[in-house]
């Protein structure tokens, strides 16, 4: 499709839905098989080996804050993510991760500006483009991208601003490179209803770090997951009591969830959703990373913090019991008691041999 068609499309999709002309991130993974990677495969990149809960959602409506909502959806071969109000996605990390085995192209703007195209592949940013603008194009491999950036070129080369679709023109045009580059459309049906979202937890250490497990504990992660089902889930359940005591998180939602885990049972939706509030709820007003020291409000965040274990734990061991990201987050909070907790989940492994 010629570039001018691909560009009055986003025109008017950009009209129809003013509320994205605002504020966007748009990531689009084209992997190098024949299909897009699955939505739980993107989240576990997302996090860095973690395994953040996924559920249905509308894109208009959701507004979780201070999680990170990401869309996720099949577009042709492409996997496509979207953020109506975060730019997630579009940090070197997350590309880093998202472009293992894949191309990756992201844009992002937000209400101040921020306009940016990114180009990624093999696990490595190769090329930027601040602002929008062709002339500001930078990155190990620029060259990657210099043939197929020609609509921006374009729309920088146009006349003044008086219309809106001329403010609106890098804007669009970068779209129609995104679509271009990948075969994924961003249409009104897409953003028009329900959609798979990948609820991503706030980080809790600076600078931003990987969820796995494997990451900070290899061997014993290896360990659990070899171990049998039921030790796995006791292994997730042990951060979820010790610090739901530690930290007196007597909340009624995280009671009744322990006690549904502990008793084989699946967390229904309805306990699931208000295992969520109770966390929001813990972090309102609260800056997401740990501090370190004698700051003033270390006790507050760290127990906000803890919440996050613990919904993960609980989560995980509902299901199939196969990640331990909610032991990473487990040992962040517990920092000099962490041995004791890893001492406890040992246990469990020796009494299973």
């Amino acid at each position: 499709m010629p570039a001018d068609e691909v560009r009055a499309h986003y025109l008017r999709f950009l009209e129809s839905h003013q509320w994205l002309a605002n504020a966007l991130t748009w990531t689009v993974v084209h992997p190098c098989a024949e299909t897009p990677p699955p939505v739980d495969v993107v989240a576990s990149r997302l996090t860095g080996g973690g395994s953040p809960e996924i559920a249905e959602l509308w894109i208009r409506e959701t507004d979780l804050y201070p999680m990170e909502v990401v869309f996720a959806g099949a577009s042709g071969p492409s996997m496509m993510l979207l953020e109506a109000n975060g730019a997630y996605t579009s940090g070197p990390e997350a590309l880093r991760r998202l472009s293992v085995d894949a191309r990756v192209w992201s844009l992002s703007w937000h209400v101040n500006g921020g306009e940016r195209l990114t180009y990624a592949a093999g696990g490595e940013i190769l090329a930027m483009v601040p602002g929008l603008d062709p002339a500001l194009l930078t990155g190990p491999r620029p060259e990657a991208v210099a043939d197929v950036i020609g609509p921006l070129r374009d729309a920088v080369a146009s006349r003044p601003v008086t219309t809106r679709a001329e403010a609106w023109a890098r804007k669009t045009a970068a779209m129609a490179v995104m679509e271009s580059s990948t075969g994924a459309r961003l249409t009104a049906e897409w953003v028009g209803g329900m959609r798979q979202a990948i609820l991503i937890d706030p980080p809790l250490s600076a600078p931003f770090e990987r969820r796995g497990f494997g990451h900070v504990e290899p061997d014993l992660d290896a360990r659990l997951r070899h171990a049998p089902e039921a030790v796995r889930r006791a292994a997730l359940l042990l951060p979820a009591r010790h610090l739901t005591g530690r930290f007196g998180l007597d909340e009624p939602p995280i009671a009744a969830a322990i006690d549904v885990v502990a008793d084989g049972g699946p967390l229904g939706e309805e306990l699931r959703w208000s295992l969520l509030e109770t966390q929001l709820q813990l972090h309102d007003g609260w800056v997401p990373v740990i501090p370190e020291g004698d700051a003033p409000d270390r006790a507050e965040r760290l127990r906000a913090a803890a919440v996050v274990a613990v919904r993960l734990a609980l989560l995980e061991a509902a299901g199939r019991a196969e990640n331990f990201e909610a032991l990473t987050c487990a040992r962040w909070v517990l920092g000099d008691e962490w041995p004791s907790l890893r001492s406890a989940v040992e246990d469990l492994l020796t009494d299973a041999r």
